[in-house]
């Protein structure tokens, strides 16, 4: 089952290792199946369960020291992208090996495998491809202007959604491309004029199987925009409009029964996307879910940087298993690194918050970028002590929809994130 308990989990660790150098900060989560799962920090842990939940492995490896993307194309073979760093695991995650430094960019990379052989990476506006493992990538184009999701439905049908520099030279134009032969070609997938429309994104996908597919757009306009689920029950030959929202994460296991995670509230479908019921209504920003796995249809985690969740029915309720996962109680840890946090919410308008944390104090500031890299403005900057700090940011009236890079820099400490404007 694709990127998308709970009574009592038994958590095995290695004691070898001690947690203390900061609390945890989750950044990704990926289940297999029906039964393998795994967890991913950014302070050097993983989590592995196969048995859907009931006991979770702890894995420690020192380079895992950033925000990263994990994915698994069997029970043995995984990668994990760590920034530009590709680790590559031939045991189900409990070793990894170095296999490829990509060229250093703001933001990192992402990654996508169709099987044990042949995965993408991508970044901002490049596109690689592998077919040795990731030993070696060859750059499939790098002349699109943003690359905003690819995804593969195992290795029959793949999907990616970018923009193009418009020869209007007014904004990008927006596509969806999808291919059948494991990305050997690209053809344009149409709709509503063939992505020819300027002022529409699309940039979250979900493959059910190899007919049905559901993108996330978000549809500009002189008095805001407004967010949609488009989807395809032909492999790409036409598309229609579902739904009036956007999702940060969704997830199916059945043509017919998903969930979603938009703004506010985690939402159920039964009927294949035409109708949704609310579920769960956040109570604050720092309580959504960024992402969320299901192992069948009643038992799925979610997660956000700041804690793991569980559901037995569902989502119908659900309750926060972090200790249970980590073995560990996350008061009781001590932070003594630096650490720039994912903005909540993101994405954001015209708000969001912006936390970071400091071992000791020194001069520390945190600045914006443009998808090229081109400084925009200074979100902080001064003397602070050591401890956890938050910062408000509110955009500038002027600045347009999409993605933006935010930078912490402390001495020769720098590390940047991505976040999202949605106007």
């Amino acid at each position: 089952m694709k990127r998308f308990t709970i009574f009592f989990l038994f958590v095995i660790f290695l004691n070898s290792h001690s947690i203390s150098q900061s609390t945890h900060k989750y950044s990704d989560i990926f289940f297999l199946d029906d039964h393998n799962g795994w967890i991913l920090s950014n302070n050097g842990y993983l989590w592995k369960t196969t048995n859907a939940g009931t006991d979770w492995i702890a894995i420690y490896d020192s380079r895992i020291d950033t925000s990263g993307k994990i994915t698994f194309v069997d029970e043995q073979n995984g990668w994990l992208i760590l920034s530009n760093t590709l680790l590559r695991s031939s045991n189900g995650g409990l070793d990894w090996v170095q296999e490829y430094e990509f060229p250093l960019v703001f933001g990192g990379y992402d990654i996508e495998f169709t099987n044990d052989s042949i995965g993408f990476a991508f970044t901002y506006n490049k596109l690689y491809k592998s077919v040795d493992r990731g030993e070696t990538w060859g750059l499939v184009t790098d002349t699109l202007q943003h690359i905003y999701d690819v995804s593969f439905y195992k290795d029959s049908i793949g999907y990616i959604c970018f923009t193009n520099p418009s020869p209007w030279g007014i904004t990008g134009i927006r596509y969806i491309y999808k291919t059948t032969d494991q990305g050997e070609t690209w053809i344009r997938s149409y709709f509503e004029g063939g992505g020819l429309n300027e002022s529409v994104y699309y940039d979250k996908i979900c493959i059910i199987n190899k007919t049905d597919c559901i993108i996330s757009a978000f549809l500009e306009s002189p008095i805001g925009g407004f967010s949609s689920l488009i989807k395809t029950t032909d492999a790409g030959s036409t598309w229609e409009l579902l739904s009036d929202f956007g999702v940060l994460d969704l997830a199916f296991v059945s043509p017919q029964k998903g969930w979603a995670i938009n703004g506010y509230s985690i939402v159920k479908t039964d009927d294949s996307g035409i109708s949704w019921d609310t579920l769960q209504t956040f109570a604050t920003w720092d309580d959504v879910f960024t992402n969320f796995e299901f192992f069948n249809p009643n038992i799925s985690y979610g997660l956000n940087q700041n804690h793991i969740y569980s559901t037995i029915d569902g989502w119908v309720t659900y309750s926060i298993v972090d200790s249970i996962v980590t073995g560990i109680n996350e008061q009781q840890i001590t932070a003594t690194e630096f650490m720039l946090e994912q903005n909540y919410p993101n994405p954001f308008n015209p708000s969001t918050k912006i936390s970071w944390q400091s071992p000791i104090s020194s001069w520390q500031s945190i600045k914006l970028y443009d998808a090229i890299g081109r400084e925009i403005e200074t979100i902080a900057e001064g003397f602070y002590e050591p401890g956890n700090h938050s910062k408000y940011y509110i955009a500038n009236a002027t600045l347009p929809s999409g993605i933006y890079f935010y930078q912490l820099k402390a001495g020769n400490f720098v590390q940047t994130k991505k976040m999202m404007l949605i106007k």
